[in-house]
């Protein structure tokens, strides 16, 4: 099976990753905190866009 696995080249510049990283950082609580009265799925969805139009 290890044969069928091909070598994929990167698809993220080093420089978007950082930026992914710093975002996810930055909104971690959110992100992966629990749905409650306080935190929505509308607000991890927003969180979500924020990180990827930076």
């Amino acid at each position: 099976m290890a044969d069928l696995v091909e070598n994929r080249s990167a698809s993220w510049q080093p420089r978007e990753l950082e930026e992914l990283l710093e975002g996810v950082q930055q909104n971690y609580e959110v992100l992966w905190g629990k749905l409650s009265g306080t935190l929505s799925k509308k607000d991890k969805d927003r969180a979500w866009s924020d990180i990827v139009q930076s």
